[in-house]
């Protein structure tokens, strides 16, 4: 039997527009939360199954660039197989409606998953992780050069992988691809800070967008996010370390006014109740310790 937690009432987190008392999904019935949770589950096993068919079709276009290759070698052409492979894009292109220039650059990253990182490939054709999280791991590894490298790099983002969002996959894969990349990260810091700029695009209807490239310790800082009760302070809920949890507006908005229930585990964990009764654990990324000193203060 699905039972909804009791929800912990505050401020009107959400802004103006939601008015106490109301929750999305509250009044839900029986049959509808049932029919939620059937839902999710299809939607999971949906989606996984794409993930493998992706990963799939990544085999075939890479098996298409290395027949285009194999071609030339043996002929002997002296262009390196650069004709061959784009003959093999215009097969593909025209069968599949699709420019042969996307087609190439698709069989030309296909090749590099498959083959310099065969654990990726493997885990999201099993539908272990998605293509989303095959991408964000492919990026920051493929500035490694050495094959076992690239081997453990894999091994322990896959693993991280199948626990996380693509989001957060992705800011760990750039922290461990630190750690197996031969230039110091404080001499690569030091070459980027050089690039440091603000910039504006005019965009419709009289806006614009600002934008700022910069150290990602002054950039972060720029951001706000909401320090939250987990249970609300106006219940007697004390303003302590094991009360306290840092969360984004749309989450914030969401403890408060739907069915979801958060609680506060150990060791900075957080486990969140889905309405449908399914428990989800937060485990947030560890903090960024690198600290890069400024000998010179950003121009902006």
């Amino acid at each position: 039997m699905v039972c909804f937690l009791p929800l912990i009432w505050g401020g009107n987190v959400g802004g103006p527009w939601f008015h106490r008392g109301m929750t999305a999904l509250a009044d839900a019935t029986i049959e509808q939360v049932g029919a939620l949770g059937a839902l999710t589950d299809s939607l999971v096993e949906i989606d996984r199954t794409i993930s493998m068919l992706q990963a799939a079709r990544d085999g075939m276009l890479a098996v298409g660039a290395r027949l285009a290759l194999q071609v030339a070698d043996e002929a002997g052409h002296e262009d390196f197989g650069d004709l061959a492979t784009r003959a093999v894009a215009a097969e593909f292109g025209a069968a599949l409606r699709v420019s042969d220039r996307t087609v190439q650059r698709r069989m030309s990253e296909a090749s590099f998953l498959v083959e310099q990182f065969p654990r990726v490939w493997q885990a999201q054709g099993a539908g272990r992780i998605s293509a989303a999280h095959a991408r964000v791991i492919v990026d920051p590894g493929a500035y490694l050069e050495n094959a076992s490298d690239r081997d453990a790099y894999a091994a322990q983002m896959v693993t991280f992988a199948e626990g996380e969002s693509p989001n957060r996959t992705a800011r760990m894969a750039r922290r461990v691809a630190e750690r197996f990349l031969p230039k110091p990260v404080d001499d690569r810091h030091k070459d980027a800070r050089e690039h440091r700029r603000t910039w504006v695009n005019d965009l419709p209807d009289g806006m614009a967008e600002f934008s700022v490239f910069g150290p990602a310790a002054l950039v972060h800082g720029a951001h706000d996010s909401d320090l939250d009760h987990t249970t609300d302070a106006a219940h007697g809920g004390p303003t302590t370390a094991s009360n306290l949890g840092v969360l984004c507006r749309r989450h914030h908005v969401l403890k408060h006014h739907s069915p979801w229930h958060v609680e506060h585990l150990q060791d900075g964990l957080f486990a969140w109740t889905s309405p449908t009764g399914k428990t989800h654990i937060d485990r947030p990324p560890p903090p960024n310790t690198v600290t890069f000193t400024h000998d010179q203060p950003p121009p902006f």
